[in-house]
């Protein structure tokens, strides 16, 4: 996905997806380097066992992506 398409995406999220998004890439960004050789899927992974209360919120706003 470029960039472009990318931020377009997530300027349609509501304000509090789009905090939540914010967050999740400040959490890969936290990972850097603390853990080598992990893949994308254990990084979600490892936030979803993290942030449960944050994903059932995000779970009740029913939003649909395009």
């Amino acid at each position: 996905m470029s960039p472009a398409n990318l931020s377009q995406l997530v300027s349609e999220l509501s304000p509090a997806e789009q905090s939540a998004v914010k967050e999740f890439i400040s959490y890969l960004k936290g990972r850097n380097g603390k853990t080598p050789g992990d893949s994308f899927q254990a990084a979600i992974d490892e936030f979803i066992a993290a942030h449960p209360e944050l994903l059932r919120r995000l779970a009740l706003c029913r939003f649909t992506l395009p």
